[in-house]
């Protein structure tokens, strides 16, 4: 059983250390993204500390802002390089450079071993449940979104944090200036955790898909 964790990173290099330190071992491997507006000196003390190890991989980088493409971006170019690179693998486990295990190396060697060939998602079909002040999730794949440095700005429907009102006014005024967006025809949205992990034979059907369906 070979497991590759794929890190995606931007902050507390020490926290990142005693993470890899805790999974590393014999037939792991590490991916890791560093956002690409890390502050440099973080950055450099990341890399100054694992570029020695053989079993850890820098990835190419993107600006990944909340909820933006760019961790889309980098979580794909992940999987592109763990295949371009020729690493031999059986799961990949996509994390944040802030997780922590709760269950020994061990423990996960085993799981993964007796659940070989199955893949580990969280999702549900939109409306999700856990978003009900955005219909069920619809907003999110039908408003627009301006990003900045700081801050995520949905229209027509969310612009204003904690203001209703203001969202109502706003809503009322350029929902009949800016269209929803269209989802893409023959797939239906659902929603979840960020984080997976799956099988060889998955990640390379998710490649295969993307490069036929650019």
């Amino acid at each position: 059983m070979k497991i590759t964790y794929l890190i995606l990173t931007h902050r507390y290099p020490l926290q990142l250390f005693r993470l890899i330190k805790r999974l590393d071992g014999e037939n792991v491997i590490f991916l890791i993204h560093i956002d690409k507006k890390t502050d440099q000196k973080i950055y450099d003390e990341i890399v100054k500390h694992l570029k020695l190890k053989k079993n850890i991989y820098f990835i190419k980088r993107y600006v990944c802002n909340w909820a933006g493409y760019g961790i889309v971006q980098a979580t794909y170019q992940g999987l592109k390089e763990l295949i371009e690179r020729e690493i031999s693998f059986d799961y990949v486990c996509l994390m944040s450079g802030q997780d922590y295990p709760i269950k020994s190396n061990e423990y996960i060697f085993s799981f993964f071993l007796k659940h070989q060939g199955k893949s580990f998602i969280n999702c549900e079909k939109f409306p999700h449940p856990s978003w009900p002040n955005e219909k069920g999730g619809f907003d999110r794949i039908e408003n627009w979104y301006f990003i900045t440095s700081s801050k995520q700005y949905g229209f027509p429907n969310k612009v204003f944090k904690n203001r209703p009102r203001l969202n109502k006014v706003m809503r009322t005024i350029m929902g009949g200036i800016i269209p929803k967006r269209n989802f893409p025809t023959g797939f239906y949205p659902y929603g979840g955790a960020q984080f997976w992990a799956l099988y060889k034979t998955h990640v390379n059907y998710v490649i295969k898909t993307i490069e036929e369906n650019p």
